[in-house]
């Protein structure tokens, strides 16, 4: 599977089970950063219907993932969708995890259907380590259970289990990569009059626009929005931070002119009167 320098580009792989009747995508980013936290999602798409006088449905009971290459292990923590899972079982090296379900049930009655997407169905939680090696991380997913379709239900006749197999090739990279630095980008420079009564301002900015490869990117201005800038130009940084603690800054700079008729306003207004 090639891979691209895309730093917010997704990877999937779609694949599908009785005739079309469960489609699954298994979706995760393309690039992942040393020592990242990162979830692969399970997105499922159920599509199936019956004709008058037959009934079917199908379950979901298990979804077995491994990593068989590439520095980095399951953490145990799954993201679950509208159906929680009834058990989570982490192999010991943590390389493996299998997810259990009780209630994944999909049953369609005569001249009935279903269509469904769930997104996700379930997200799994993974951390790259913070040494590099050359090999990607490869990561299966496997996800299987039981169908009991007539022969008037979509892709009936089907008394029997299924398998959904899944493979996802990921790139893994230093911290110090340009995919794994934060952006963010300062609002314009700023000019403002004093406040009233005073030769300073207080002065609201809007916050910088940061974004990143995975979720949980923060940013922090100094000084903040609503201090108080004393005369003259004062410059402000902002440094944005992602869940792995790499950073990024910008800085834009906010003038106050002072207006000696705003100082002393009850004066000029009385020298205007």
């Amino acid at each position: 599977m090639p891979l691209s320098n895309n730093c917010s580009e997704t990877i999937s792989d779609t694949q599908s089970a009785l005739c079309g009747a469960i489609t699954n995508t298994l979706t995760a980013p393309q690039i992942i950063c040393s020592n990242e936290t990162f979830v692969i999602n399970l997105i499922t798409l159920i599509n199936v219907a019956c004709g008058p006088g037959f009934a079917g449905g199908f379950t979901i009971d298990q979804i077995f993932a491994q990593i068989l290459t590439g520095n980095a292990t399951f953490t145990g923590n799954v993201v679950p969708g509208e159906i929680p899972p009834s058990d989570v079982f982490l192999a010991d090296p943590p390389n493996i995890i299998q997810i259990s379900y009780d209630d994944a049930i999909f049953e369609v009655g005569p001249g009935e259907s279903i269509v469904r997407t769930f997104d996700p169905f379930v997200g799994i939680e993974v951390v790259a380590s913070a040494t590099i090696i050359e090999e990607p991380i490869i990561i299966e997913l496997s996800v299987t259970g039981q169908s009991f379709l007539d022969t008037g239900c979509t892709c009936g006749p089907n008394f029997d289990g299924y398998i959904i197999n899944h493979s996802l090739e990921l790139l893994l990279v230093p911290s110090t990569h340009p995919c794994c630095t934060p952006t963010i980008t300062c609002p314009d420079d700023i000019t403002v009059f004093n406040d009233s009564g005073t030769s300073g301002a207080f002065v609201n900015f809007q916050e910088p626009i940061v974004s990143d490869n995975s979720p949980g990117v923060t940013a922090v201005c100094t000084p903040e929005s609503g201090s108080f800038f004393p005369p003259g130009t004062t410059t402000v940084t902002c440094t944005a931070t992602d869940a792995s603690g790499n950073i990024s800054t910008c800085s834009f700079n906010v003038r106050v002119i002072v207006d000696p008729c705003r100082f002393f306003s009850g004066r000029c207004r009385r020298r205007r009167g």
